[in-house]
């Protein structure tokens, strides 16, 4: 495997801490940051990020190639030129000049538009036309290596070699890529949004207010640090946001938690980060549950995202990250009491002793079945503990052992009680 440095290209480009394929690079003029997976990992030495040189032309956008000793390398600057001369020598029109189209021509496609001011792609190789010259606007997501087509109203996406129409450009307001690497779109349909996959199939229902990390309403307060992109939690899940609620699906389409929390996470005030307490989203799994904080009524839970059930009810004034002498710990709040999540964990909770370190994705899809059937009945009855009136509309049972974590003596009953 070659590779070249990344020395001169360090302001545009960062590496991702969580997966070494994986890295950003500029997406546009207005500086957005789109994710590109390499062929193999990068490497940093020194200072500089070594990239295969297989993957030079996506991360510099140049065309290269090697003679013996010589390495001959054409930027975007002079792959315009020479493109623009085929085009209007051959009486297409003219060349996009949409900084995404003009990144095609790393990949040998023109985008040209012809004098009815409709768009079409020529192949630079074979001088094919692979879209014909019908579409209101044509954008190129190097990204994905697919066109985004557009018509007066709709848009949908076809691949690089114009085959295959991935998403028809008859229903959807609006598409953008949600997941670069699973393939997931994110689609606005009169005025409500959903999720597409890769074959154009319906993840998640065009039904929700809005869709993604963004959805959370101080999201810009939480760091997060091992996530590959800003619209999916911790990479696996997607949020979405009902009205005013929110849940969660997972990459599958499957609903693990049903919208009706007021937010996710713990938003520390200016008196918290006096005392070191951090605005606090994820619970890791080394506290002894891998899980998202809820808000519900003004109180704070934790929903298990491994088992996939409401490990901890919406019970606690506050739930958060405190750093004291470098050192973090997690902690929930009732009234005056101050209790470490480990210990209350310990004391409450059965937890499933684990093999490793390693989280299987494919366990927690054979969990599923079993979990999110459970799911809605462990909300309810933190529902019903606070609002008695709701019983008649959530009226289903859920046995303790049906828990990935089980309460032991109830000895958490005191301040589920304290907060009725």
């Amino acid at each position: 495997m070659s590779y070249l440095d990344l020395e001169d290209k360090k302001e545009d480009t960062t590496t991702n801490n969580t997966n070494k394929n994986l890295i950003y690079t500029v997406d546009s003029e207005d500086n957005s940051l789109e994710l590109l997976e390499l062929s193999d990992e990068t490497i940093l030495v020194n200072g500089i990020i070594y990239v295969p040189i297989e993957d030079v032309k996506k991360v510099f956008n140049v065309n290269f190639r090697v003679n013996g000793q010589s390495v001959y390398i054409n930027d975007l600057n002079s792959l315009f030129a020479r493109a623009k001369a085929f085009v209007e020598s051959n009486g297409k029109g003219k060349i996009s000049t949409i900084y995404e189209n003009v990144r095609a021509l790393v990949d040998n496609y023109v985008i040209f538009e012809n004098s009815n001011k409709k768009y079409g792609v020529i192949s630079l190789d074979t001088g094919e036309q692979v879209l014909s010259s019908k579409y209101s606007k044509i954008i190129y997501m190097q990204n994905i290596e697919e066109f985004f087509v557009y018509t007066d109203e709709t848009v949908g996406v076809i691949d690089k070699d114009g085959l295959n129409t991935i998403i028809e450009p008859t229903k959807y307001d609006s598409l953008t890529v949600l997941d670069e690497i699973n393939k997931l779109y994110l689609a606005k349909e009169k005025g409500k949004y959903g999720v597409l996959d890769k074959q154009g199939k319906i993840v998640v229902p065009v039904a929700y207010s809005s869709i993604g990390m963004k959805s959370i309403k101080s999201y810009d307060e939480f760091e997060i640090n091992n996530t590959e992109t800003d619209d999916l939690l911790d990479s696996k899940y997607i949020v979405v946001l009902d009205d005013t609620k929110l849940g969660l699906y997972n990459l599958t389409g499957e609903r693990i938690l049903n919208a009706q929390y007021e937010d996710f996470g713990y938003v520390a005030s200016e008196s918290d980060k006096k005392a070191k307490i951090k605005s606090t989203l994820i619970i890791p799994k080394k506290v002894g549950i891998y899980g998202i904080i809820i808000k519900q009524k003004g109180y704070y839970g934790i929903f298990d995202l491994k088992n996939q059930t409401v490990a901890i009810p919406c019970s606690f004034s506050k739930i958060y990250e405190k750093t004291e002498g470098g050192k973090s710990d997690y902690y929930l709040e009732f009234g005056n009491d101050v209790i470490p999540l480990s210990e209350y964990i310990n004391e409450n909770f059965e937890v499933e002793q684990e093999n490793d370190d390693t989280y299987d994705e494919s366990q927690e899809e054979s969990n599923h079945e079993k979990e999110n059937s459970n799911n809605e009945d462990v909300e309810n009855n933190d529902n019903n503990r606070e609002d008695s009136d709701n019983n008649d509309s959530q009226n289903e049972s859920k046995d303790d052992d049906d828990f990935a974590y089980s309460q032991s003596d109830n000895k958490n009953s005191n301040y589920e009680d304290d907060n009725n």
